[in-house]
């Protein structure tokens, strides 16, 4: 069944909500709705992974992305995200 969930909600046209956070592989929000249902598997380095397992970044002084290893040590789980991004990503879809 949770490969079924959704992944992103658009409400209003305006405000997007998401489990996890927002992804480098975030280009449009066509992006979401081109991602294939069901999901086989959250594959790590995908646009649905990213979707589901994101956080924005606790340090306030870091900018950008980068692998969320602190979800998964090894080789990370989706991103760290800084504000910068989040402010970018707005501007873009607007």
């Amino acid at each position: 069944m949770f490969n079924t969930i959704p992944l992103a909600a658009l409400i209003g046209g305006r405000i997007l909500g998401m489990h996890g956070g927002i992804s480098p592989r975030l280009t449009s929000l066509q992006a979401i709705r081109d991602i294939r249902r069901p999901l086989e598997d959250f594959e790590v380095g995908t646009l649905a992974c990213d979707l589901v397992w994101s956080d924005p970044d606790t340090n306030p002084d870091r900018c950008g992305f980068r692998p969320n290893l602190e979800r998964e040590p090894n080789k990370g789980i989706g991103q760290l995200f800084g504000s910068d991004t989040v402010q970018k990503i707005c501007e873009k879809q607007h």
